[in-house]
């Protein structure tokens, strides 16, 4: 900035430059001038600092001293391949050597043959030369050239590239002859890092700090130690002699009882995911992880006689691990550390994919032709390679070759190759994840598990499958864009039908309040249950359908569920105790009875099974209500033909199977 400055008495030129904030884009660095006295007593090249850090010209200010700044001199732009890219300033350089030195010179990957000028004669005329570098001293630069230095192409001579699904992708060097399974010799060649981490991490120990023992004022021992009630920011507070796993249920004591939950899993989640323990959701869905909650349903703990009851694992093949929850005094209980339930394994208890299955049946060779340019794909048989050893599909490689191997993720297979898990949870005698075989069934799995347990509540069973659920959601998302163009229909049709300024306000809230059912029903998600039409008094494997499985599958069994709901525009509304031989209206009465904004027309029954019961298969009061039904009473609606389309509960459930609890949010 010009202007007068007041500097300190050792002040130097560039300490005045840098309270001046230094010369403008337009200035000059190459020509700083010193006048005193009338004279100038010093021509100061900035760039000796800038370039070379050399302030051997700097000088100290007097009194009255003028810092000159004239217009900048002759520039060059050089871009491309040096250190320092820029425009510079021309003092004493006239050839293309001297201004690549200004620039740092030229890269490690900088071609060194030729660099590219861009030229302006006369003031019109733009023109493109190329330089020969082997001698730069012999090309003159002018003001207002651009010099360009072209990086090396990222071409690798006598290289093969290896990708996918492999421990060590990379390129690697080729020779004569080498053919596929030199690139792969065996096996181990096709487990990934990210396999061997998700395996170790699944191992990784975290320290427990064992506090001294509290004491009072006294000295005196205020509780005597115990290993399992030593603190861990992985473990909750417990009574002396018990121990509780990571996500609140409880585990047994020696002597038989349950301990209570106290500690919730959210609590620590920072803690967890610190050490690697808690596996993020994206990370675990991008194998194609099997997620669920824990195989063991909460009532199962429950021992008999006073025995210490013994948790099962099941094992990926479909066997299970028997461990004891006894503990002994040299450490932690062997059943607990299995299902991650205590603090030295904070694990999710679930069972996923380290990495995708091989594809074995596909793998492909990406060759250029060198003389069309032309990319050809040279598909060979993964299997035969490296388990089979036969030499015809064993391909020949070429230097630039990519080799790539797919995994199952990348290509959906046959389902003969693919590796499936279904999760039972709930009353079976051997819950857990297990692997399914090809073509294998819901009952020959169901029999592989040991059957029900005699607790078991097939009606209210729930069979859940990822395929039908994006189904159902696909199904959703169209059924909400009719209902919004039908939205739309309306409200435009209401306004121009109202005479007065209370029509026009009635039809607005009404095109808001369907808007806003349109918003809530795109944020309802459905849970992908089908259905089995099995009835009330459902009893053994052969009374369930005979389904084929899929990957991803659920089926949860609860135990005979004691109560009724009664949800909707009643008085109260509430669960209730069943009781066998009752009707929707004796539950009803229970409720207080439907209230003023009660549509009984529109009542139904969504019973434990999943389907729906409405007026249109008889009268809805005299519905015989079985164990875990749930009888709603929708609120009447306006008299837009378009609302009664969007609050249809009934229609949604049914078609749908979106659950209660999406029931509640359409209301």
């Amino acid at each position: 900035m010009p202007g007068s400055y007041i500097v300190g008495s050792l002040s130097t030129l560039l300490n005045a430059l840098f309270y001046a904030g230094g010369p403008k884009p337009q200035g000059s660095l190459r020509d700083i001038q010193l006048k005193r006295g009338g004279k100038t007593i010093l021509h100061f090249d900035l760039y000796d600092v800038l370039l070379h850090g050399d302030k051997t010209n700097d000088v100290q200010l007097a009194s009255g001293d003028v810092v000159f700044i004239p217009p900048a001199g002759k520039q060059v732009a050089v871009v491309g391949s040096v250190n320092n890219p820029g425009i510079y300033e021309l003092r004493n350089e006239t050839t293309i050597e001297q201004v690549l030195q200004l620039a740092g010179g030229r890269t490690s990957i900088a071609v060194n043959s030729k660099a590219r000028v861009e030229r302006i004669y006369d003031h019109a005329v733009r023109s493109i030369m190329e330089v020969n570098l082997s001698e730069p001293s012999a090309f003159q630069v002018q003001d207002g050239d651009i010099v360009t230095v072209n990086a090396i192409v990222d071409r690798f001579k006598d290289a093969v590239t290896l990708r996918g699904n492999v421990a060590n992708p990379g390129r690697y060097t080729w020779h004569p002859g080498m053919r596929v399974s030199d690139l792969i010799p065996n096996k181990d060649a096709l487990i990934t890092r990210s396999y061997w981490q998700h395996e170790n991490d699944l191992g990784h120990m975290t320290m427990n700090y064992e506090p001294e023992p509290e004491r009072d004022a006294r000295g005196v021992l205020q509780r005597p130690y115990n290993p399992y009630n030593s603190y861990s920011p992985y473990r909750s507070s417990t009574q002396a002699g018990s121990m509780q796993n990571l996500n609140g249920t409880g585990l047994q004591q020696s002597n038989g009882s349950q301990t209570q939950a106290g500690m919730n899993q959210d609590q620590y989640g920072n803690e967890l995911e610190q050490y690697g323990a808690v596996q993020d959701q994206s990370s675990l869905d991008q194998y194609g992880a099997f997620q669920g909650q824990s195989s063991t349903a909460p009532d199962q703990s429950q021992t008999t006689g006073g025995q210490p009851s013994s948790s099962s694992t099941t094992t990926p093949t479909g066997g299970t691990a028997q461990a004891s929850s006894d503990t002994s005094a040299g450490g932690n209980s062997v059943g607990a550390a299995l299902t991650g339930s205590i603090g030295r394994f904070p694990i999710k208890t679930t069972v996923v994919l380290s990495a995708p299955d091989i594809d074995w049946s596909y793998a492909v060779i990406e060759r250029q032709n060198k003389e069309t340019l032309k990319t050809s794909l040279l598909p060979f048989n993964l299997g035969k390679v490296i388990l089979d050893g036969d030499q015809s599909q064993n391909l020949e490689l070429l230097p630039g070759d990519v080799v790539t191997i797919f995994s199952t993720a990348d290509i959906r297979v046959p389902i003969s190759q693919q590796t499936r898990f279904v999760r039972l949870e709930g009353e079976f005698v051997g819950s857990g994840v297990y692997s399914v075989k090809p073509g294998e069934t819901l009952r020959q799995l169901l029999r592989r598990a040991g059957g029900f347990t005699p607790d078991a509540y097939l009606y209210a069973s729930e069979f859940t499958r990822e395929s039908t659920r994006r189904v159902q959601q696909q199904r959703l998302n169209e059924y909400a864009d009719q209902l919004e163009i039908q939205a739309a229909a309306a409200a435009a049709a209401g306004n121009a039908a109202a005479v007065n300024a209370q029509d026009a306000a009635a039809a607005t809230a009404a095109a808001s309040a369907a808007q806003a059912s349109i918003t809530q029903l795109r944020r309802a998600r459905p849970n992908g249950r089908i259905v089995l039409q099995l009835k009330p008094d459902s009893r053994g494997i052969d009374s369930v359908p005979d389904l084929p499985l899929e990957d991803g599958d659920q089926f949860v069994v609860p135990k005979v569920p004691a109560t009724v709901s009664v949800e909707g525009e009643v008085y109260s509304a509430n669960a209730f105790i069943f009781r066998r031989g009752e009707r929707t209206i004796d539950y009803l009465r229970e409720a207080g009875g439907p209230d003023r904004q009660a549509d009984m027309k529109h009542a139904f029954v969504l019973r434990a099974d999943g389907s729906v019961y409405s007026q249109q298969y008889g009268n809805i009061k005299k519905a015989t209500i079985f164990p875990g039904d749930t009888i709603v009473i929708p609120p009447q609606l306006q008299k837009l033909s378009i609302m009664r389309q969007l609050i249809d509960i009934g229609t949604v459930v049914s078609q749908f199977g979106i659950g209660i609890a999406a029931v509640n949010l359409l209301k």
